[in-house]
This record gives structure tokens, C-alpha cells and sequence, in this order.
């Protein structure tokens, strides 16, 4: 079922419900509303459809399922889902997209090849940090309303995954880093000396086992997991 029908299926469900007092009244702890659990299942679809099959409008495709989870009533847990998976999604398209905007860059020579990563760099380091930042909050927003074991698990990261992700946060910044310096060297701004290549190659070291663990991470516990409300 493509991004329409799932959005259809999450109105017709909201629609149902109508003024159910689920909606208006305070969740209770641990336990996801009707509501929760029906935008929440909708953006999971749609997003693993989205990534799994990467269409030609994948992006945009995947960016809608996170919006899904602010249809209609929000509450802190569904503002901060939409949050983390805008941020997720960012980071997704920039480690999709940079191989072949390595070759693009590389193909210029050697020193327009530094000019035309730089950039890519930077914003791979920003949607990183933009990343973590977003699972930090949402697993705060997740343990404050009282889930626990696999739901806590399905809902919100690990805190092996919020440390995988600190250190790619570290280790992207540091070759943002690197590459501005290799721009200013390049441009005769600084002296060679103050980067060799053998650090460039150690940074990119730590990139790669830090992005190894980031795929690696995953939850065997789907939503069902979770206490909620018959829909």
C-alpha cells in the first residue's frame, strides 16, 4: 500500500474514533492511545517502504511517513517521533547519497575534489548531530511516560544506539574538520604540514567502524510490543 493509502487508512481510522475521550484525556503510563498507535504503525509502513524500496521519489516518500505521526491530536510522544524520524530520515539520504557524489567529486581532480566534499562533509556532520540530538529527547520523552523493557525497546533507541550514535556524531565533525583544513592547505590559507594524509585515513577509519555500528544497530520488537488501546 503506497504513502496515500496509508494516510487514507490513518483518516479513516482517526475519523472512526471521532471525539473519543482517549484523544482529549491524558495517556495512561506505558500505555500508547488508540491514536498513538495507529499514527505511529502508519509512519513505521510507510517509512520501511519508503527506504526498503527507495522509489524515485524515495525522499519525499519517507519525509511524508515521519509527518504522519503529527495528523490530527498530538502529544509529546508523537511530536518528538516526528522529530527523530525527520532527523533519521536527513542522515539516511545523506549515507544514500554520498557514494556517488564521492565519484562525482573525485573525478574533478584532486584539489576541486576537496572543494566539492567539504560541503558534503559539513552537512553530513550536522544531520548527525541533528540525529542524536533527536534520539536523545525522544527516548526522555518515551521513559517519562512510563515504557518499559520491549516496548521501550521498539518506541526509542537503545543506549548502545545513543552511544554508536555519539561517536558518529564525533567522528563526522572530525572529518568535516579535516576536509576544511585540506580546503584551506589547498588554497595556500594554511601550511601542508598541519594535516598529512595518514590522519585523514585514521579519521576515515574511525568514520567507517562508527557507521558500521550505527547500521549494525537494530530492535527485534515491533510496536505490538507496546500496551495500547483497542483501536
Amino acid at each position: 500500500m503506497g504513502l496515500r493509502g496509508i494516510l487514507s487508512a490513518v483518516v479513516a481510522a482517526t475519523l472512526a474514533v471521532g471525539a473519543s475521550p482517549s484523544l482529549a484525556a491524558s495517556p495512561a503510563r506505558g500505555t500508547l492511545t488508540d491514536h498513538e498507535y495507529t499514527l505511529i504503525s502508519a509512519a513505521k509502513l510507510g517509512l520501511e517502504q519508503a527506504l526498503t524500496h527507495k522509489g524515485t521519489h524515495w525522499r519525499a516518500d519517507a519525509r511524508n511517513a515521519c509527518l504522519t505521526v503529527t495528523f490530527g491530536v498530538s502529544t509529546p510522544l508523537l511530536a518528538s517521533e516526528r522529530v527523530d524520524c525527520l532527523g533519521s530520515v536527513a542522515l539516511e539520504v545523506d549515507l544514500t547519497l554520498f557514494p556517488a557524489a564521492d565519484t562525482s567529486c573525485t573525478a574533478r581532480g584532486p584539489k576541486r575534489k576537496i572543494l566539492c566534499l567539504a560541503p558534503l562533509y559539513r552537512t553530513l556532520a550536522r544531520d548527525s548531530s541533528s540525529a542524536y540530538t533527536g534520539d536523545v529527547k525522544l527516548r526522555k520523552v518515551i521513559v517519562r511516560r512510563g515504557f518499559t523493557g520491549p516496548c521501550l525497546a521498539a518506541l526509542a533507541p537503545s543506549q548502545r544506539q545513543l552511544r554508536d550514535g555519539r561517536n558518529l556524531v564525533a567522528s563526522t565533525k572530525q572529518l568535516s574538520s579535516d576536509m576544511y583544513l585540506l580546503v584551506r592547505i589547498a588554497d595556500g590559507q594554511a601550511p601542508p604540514g598541519r594535516l598529512n594524509q595518514g590522519r585523514v585515513d585514521a579519521h576515515t577509519g574511525v568514520f567507517d567502524r562508527d557507521l558500521g555500528r550505527i547500521l549494525r544497530d537494530s530492535s527485534p520488537y515491533t510496536l505490538n510490543s507496546c500496551p495500547h488501546q483497542p483501536v
